[in-house]
């Protein structure tokens, strides 16, 4: 089997972001209990459709809902496919979206290949680690609403450095 250059593999998946997202430990002085509130009720989901590159996190999207194949079919040709080159590789896992005729065709267009994770792997995910850190930081932001969410995940994606993704690269046995 050929090697393939891990600087040359995009790892693509997505995340529901919901808007009750709350820390999960907090301080206080000692003798102080640290008080929190999760909110109930009414809620909003929000994806986060994402790609993991070796400098960092790549074209992403926030999609009100959840994904369907029109809006992931929509971010490859739109976002996605513009920024491949011969010979990149996008990974994927076993989402019945992912497996759109569309977006392979976008992809593929572009010279670059298409492969898909073993079903249940989420260990070999690099992009699983990014989207842990960047969770820790919206649950500290509290965002409750999309219109709060979105600058939130923008402030959050300043976080994950190239250093960081090639560090997730490495966790999940991509080493150059």
């Amino acid at each position: 089997m050929a090697t393939v250059d891990p600087t040359t593999i995009i790892f693509l998946d997505e995340t529901h972001t919901p808007t009750t997202l709350t820390p999960l430990r907090a301080r206080a002085p000692r003798g102080v209990r640290a008080v929190g509130s999760v909110p109930r009720g009414r809620w909003q989901t929000t994806s986060w459709l994402a790609t993991l590159t070796p400098a960092g996190i790549g074209p992403s999207v926030v999609v009100p809902g959840t994904i369907d194949g029109l809006a992931f079919d929509a971010f490859v040709q739109h976002f996605l496919a513009p920024t491949l080159r011969p010979g990149h590789l996008v990974v994927l896992d076993n989402l019945s979206v992912h497996k759109s005729p569309r977006a392979r065709a976008a992809i593929e267009a572009t010279g670059a290949h298409l492969a898909f994770l073993p079903t249940y792997s989420p260990d070999l995910h690099p992009i699983e680690l990014a989207f842990a850190k960047i969770k820790t930081a919206l649950r500290r932001a509290e965002a409750r609403s999309f219109d709060r969410l979105v600058p939130a995940l923008s402030t959050a994606l300043e976080t994950i450095t190239a250093t960081d993704a090639q560090a997730f690269y490495r966790a999940a046995g991509y080493a150059a």
